[in-house]
This record gives structure tokens, C-alpha cells and sequence, in this order.
């Protein structure tokens, strides 16, 4: 209390107002550092899904590398059948060599930009390895050897990338939308691998009845996927239509008549021809990566919205605290200037007094309270 009361007027406003304005800092930093870190999150989703991006053309033309890679292993060697396989598994690689080259271009740009936190650097380098040991996967299927699977997991750690986007997202609109698109993914990448498995089984001609229950059970994959799919988008969402049309689309009602001619008997089999089966089931899955596309458009519009929103929440929240910090400041010295201003004037009074012997001279102190003359 004796140091309060030794000090002087300003000091002891300065002493009232500090403290308020500390708890204004300590809140308005608090909101900055909110908004900043809501910023950031948003942008970083944005990049996420740009990387998926990326990666999506490649991940369909692997999937279709893999289809023709194993209608040429099911091909008899030296056939008119082996040859047209040949050159479409050569226009096929040519097609992936040319969308890998621009996939690395967009990811080195991607990366140059952005700094990903270690899992996602970790899925970057690890598909790139993978996509640097193509060569060998194709010098297996020259050899007629199955490397089905070793593209398979290629596919699916790009596939599997899109789950990373979902982790970073708190809108929930965003997050339901990122769901659906990883579910669509899903659905593409278990018609592909029926589209491998039917073509290669009816190009071989041999009836195996577990490769039948498998591409059975991929069709019932892919139902399941794509009803969660759609559960996961808004009931007026325009995708949702086409995704809930599909059943009736002339793509889905072919495959599914070749699908009914393959599982009826042994000889259903021999009804049906290896690119024909490839080429609707290709069809189809066209159809439904038409739509992943579109329902990738949608996130990459919201996250980009969530981006400008943050932004602006970002602004806001610093306009507003730095102009109650600088009106408390301004309001401190205005009021610390009127009281040297009349304690000047008291002074004044005083020493014109003191130098003068004359008491005569009117000292005038205003304030909103009081208003009095001194003689």
C-alpha cells in the first residue's frame, strides 16, 4: 500500500490500467494463436488434397496396367489374342510412363511449397520408390510371372493416402465429403481388380471356381463401398444422384448381364470375350471415377472456402485486438494529458503565488464531477 501511495498519478494509472490490458493480450493472443493454428490446419488440408490429386491418375492407369497385364499373362503365348495384348499392355505402360512423369513433376512442385508432416513425406517416398521399381514389376509380367499383387499395393498406399486427409479435417461437411471420395477410391480400386480377375479367367479358359467366388465377392465389395459412399454425402448433394443412379446405368446393367452369363455354369464362360469384359467393366469404373472427380472438385472448393474463412477469422480476430489495445492505450494517455494538464495549472497558480505574494489570482480545476474556483 506505501508503494502505491508513494507513487504519482500517472503511475498509479498506469498501475490500474496494466493490468487489464495484460488480460487483453493474454486473451487476444490466445484467439490469434487460435485462428493462426485454424489457418494452417486448413491450408495443410488443402495440400493434402491436391497431393491426392496428383495421384489419382496414376492410380487408375495402374489399375489398368494390371487388368492388361493379366489378360496378356492368361493369353496363349504366340495366339492373335497374345499379340493384341501385347500391344495393349505396350500403349497401356507408355500411358502410366507419361502420367508418373507428370505426377513427380507436381509432387517435387507440391513439396518444394509445402512442408507434410512425417507419415505423409514417408507415403511420398515410399510410392515413388515403388513407382522407381516398376521395370521389374513389368519384367515379371513379360515372363508370364503374376505381379498382380505387387501393383495392388502401390495402388492401395495411394488409395490409402486419402485416409491422411481425413485426420486433418475438423469441418464436419468437409470431413463426410473426404469420406465419401476415400469410399469411392475403394469401390474404383475392387472393380479393377475384378476387371483383372474376369478378364484373365475368361481369356485363359479355364473355369476356376474360386476365381469366380472371388470376383463375386469384389462385386459385393464394391456395393458395400459405394453405399457408404453415399451415406456419407448430404441428401441434396448432386453427387449423391449419380452415385445412387449407378445401378441403372447402361455400364452397371451390361456388367452385370456378363456377370450373371459368368456365374451361371462353366459354359457361361466361353460365352463371353476377355476385351469385352474389359472393356465394360472399364466403362463403369470410368463412370464412377467421373464422379470421384467431381466429388473431389467439391472438397478442394471447400477447403479453399475453409481457407478463406480462416484467413479472414485470422484478420479479424487481430483487427479487433489490436484496436482495444491501442483504444486502451490511446484512453490511458488522454486521461494521464487532462490530469497534467490541470495539475499544471494548480502548479502555475502556486508559484505565481509563492514568486508574487498574491493571492488573488483564480485557479480554475474542471472536471465531469466537480467545478470550483480556488481564490
Amino acid at each position: 500500500m506505501k508503494l502505491i501511495n508513494n507513487l504519482s498519478m500517472r503511475g498509479k494509472l498506469v498501475t490500474l490500467v496494466v493490468p487489464a490490458l495484460l488480460v487483453i493480450l493474454f486473451f487476444a493472443t490466445g484467439s490469434i494463436v487460435l485462428s493462426y493454428g485454424k489457418l494452417g490446419d486448413m491450408r495443410e488440408l488443402g495440400e493434402m488434397v491436391e497431393l491426392a490429386q496428383a495421384g489419382d491418375p496414376v492410380t487408375e492407369a495402374l489399375q489398368k496396367e494390371r487388368g492388361r497385364s493379366a489378360v496378356f499373362i492368361a493369353s496363349k503365348p504366340g495366339s492373335d489374342a497374345a499379340r493384341q495384348a501385347e500391344r495393349d499392355l505396350r500403349d497401356q505402360r507408355n500411358e502410366t510412363d507419361n502420367l508418373i512423369s507428370a505426377y513427380i513433376s507436381e509432387i517435387e512442385v507440391l513439396m518444394a511449397d509445402t512442408e507434410f508432416d512425417q507419415s505423409v513425406e514417408a507415403s511420398i517416398r515410399s510410392v515413388r520408390q515403388r513407382l522407381g521399381d516398376l521395370d521389374t514389376l513389368r519384367n515379371l509380367v513379360d515372363n508370364r510371372s503374376d505381379a498382380a499383387p505387387r501393383y495392388t499395393a502401390i495402388i492401395m498406399e495411394l488409395i490409402d493416402r486419402i485416409g491422411l486427409i481425413v485426420r486433418r479435417s475438423t469441418d464436419p461437411e468437409l470431413t463426410r465429403e473426404v469420406n465419401g471420395y476415400h469410399a469411392l477410391a475403394k469401390v474404383a480400386e475392387m472393380a479393377g481388380r475384378e476387371r483383372a480377375a474376369g478378364a484373365s479367367m475368361i481369356r485363359s479358359g479355364d473355369f476356376d471356381l474360386p476365381t469366380v467366388a472371388r470376383i463375386a465377392g469384389l462385386g459385393g465389395q464394391q456395393e458395400a463401398f459405394l453405399n457408404e459412399a453415399i451415406a456419407m454425402l448430404a441428401a441434396d448433394n448432386e453427387i449423391r444422384a449419380i452415385l445412387e443412379s449407378q445401378s441403372s446405368s447402361v455400364a452397371s446393367q451390361a456388367l452385370a448381364q456378363r456377370r450373371e452369363t459368368l456365374f451361371s455354369s462353366p459354359s457361361g464362360m466361353y460365352a463371353l470375350d476377355a476385351s469385352d469384359w474389359f472393356t465394360t467393366t472399364t466403362q463403369r469404373i470410368s463412370n464412377l471415377n467421373q464422379a470421384r472427380r467431381e466429388l473431389l472438385s467439391d472438397v478442394m472448393s471447400l477447403a479453399s472456402k475453409g481457407v478463406i474463412d480462416a484467413r479472414n477469422d485470422l484478420m479479424l480476430a487481430s483487427g479487433i485486438s489490436a484496436g482495444a489495445i491501442i483504444a486502451v492505450l490511446v484512453l490511458m494517455l488522454v486521461i494521464i494529458r487532462a490530469i497534467n494538464l490541470q495539475v499544471g495549472r494548480l502548479l502555475d497558480g502556486v508559484r505565481f503565488a509563492m514568486d508574487n505574494k498574491d493571492l488573488t489570482r483564480e485557479i480554475e480545476i474542471s472536471s465531469r464531477d466537480c467545478v470550483f474556483r480556488r481564490t
